[in-house]
């Protein structure tokens, strides 16, 4: 986890928008206190005005988290200005938002949520910096086998592998399909009923 945070830190500072996407509230506080330790606070996201931490999620109240929404829209919705900056978030960036990064982090999730978090990736027509001329995207695994967090019927782990993604096999199978030397590069939208058919598929 800390390896891909100071990855995250070192395209920021290559002039890559950056995003980090944890499956929890408590994950995006804990990235943003280690991104801090690591020398990258100057380069985390502050929103213009009102009480807000780095953090963008869904805690908040209605008009707070609407003024969230303008502000992340601003700095990373279309025409918005390219500069080194890493915006750390939960579900909301996900799918809610037109954004574009050039670089994600993410925590382990199911393959169809992990598409939707690549569609936050070179998702406009802008200028690239180098090394980022190409979308890419580091994921979060689990330190031991997915089976250790299994208690009975259900999943108990961290980074919300149990409470938020609760299908130890679908998470399994996708991290089998991001360890296989294959997925390196893959291409949306061509090959996302493969990759689904490889996790979903009954066979």
């Amino acid at each position: 986890e800390r390896e891909a945070l100071r990855s995250a830190v070192e395209a920021a500072r290559s002039g890559a928008r950056v995003c980090v996407l944890r499956n929890t509230v408590k994950g995006a506080r804990a990235a943003v206190a280690t991104i801090k330790e690591i020398g990258g606070e100057a380069l985390l996201w502050h929103p213009q005005g009102g009480p807000f931490t780095p953090a963008y999620h869904s805690r908040y109240t209605g008009p707070d988290r609407e003024a969230l929404d303008l502000a992340v829209l601003a700095d990373f919705g279309p025409d918005s200005p390219s500069k080194g900056t890493i915006l750390v978030a939960t579900q909301v960036a996900e799918q809610s938002l037109d954004v574009d990064f050039d670089y994600m982090v993410t925590d382990l999730c199911p393959i169809d949520v992990l598409l939707q978090r690549i569609g936050r990736l070179h998702r406009h027509r802008r200028q690239r910096p180098p090394r980022f001329e190409s979308a890419r995207l580091a994921v979060i695994a689990p330190e031991k086998p997915l089976i250790e967090y299994v208690r009975g019927e259900s999943m108990h782990g961290p980074h919300g592998w149990g409470p938020v993604y609760w299908d130890a096999g679908d998470l399994e199978l996708t991290l089998r399909l991001i360890r296989d030397p294959a997925f390196g590069t893959i291409s949306i939208p061509r090959q996302n009923r493969e990759l689904i058919e490889r996790v979903y598929h009954p066979a």
